[in-house]
């Protein structure tokens, strides 16, 4: 449902703006990798209340990440040039995180740019 909302309004410009596709590609990534996300290095207790009370953020961004992917269309060979290899450069920061169910939802969009890109 979020992804929607955000790409109905993403895509509301009469062109596609690629710098506001490219910041909200990068800030999602980034906010997937900061240190407090990272339950896995938490003690056991504050993990399962870490989980218990917001579950694993990082899953549902990663997931809001990859949905938005697959909203690009034939926009997504604008992330697949040389401009943008900032945002290929997050895109495999995401999927070293430590976390299973993430790298899950981060392996597909790497295989759709090599298709693409075919």
């Amino acid at each position: 449902m979020t992804s929607l909302t955000l790409y109905s309004y993403f895509q509301s410009k009469l062109e596609f703006d690629f710098d506001l596709w490219k910041r909200f590609f990068n800030i999602s990534i980034l906010f997937l990798s900061q240190p407090i996300l990272q339950i896995e290095e938490k003690v056991f207790i504050k993990r399962l209340k870490m989980k218990l009370i917001y579950g694993d953020m990082r899953v549902q961004v990663a997931t809001l990440v990859k949905e938005m992917w697959n909203n690009l269309g034939r926009n997504k060979s604008d992330f697949i040039t040389h401009e943008a290899q900032d945002v290929l450069q997050n895109f495999l920061r995401m999927s070293l995180v430590p976390v299973k169910s993430q790298r899950e939802e981060t392996l597909p969009i790497f295989y759709d740019m090599i298709n693409f890109e075919v």
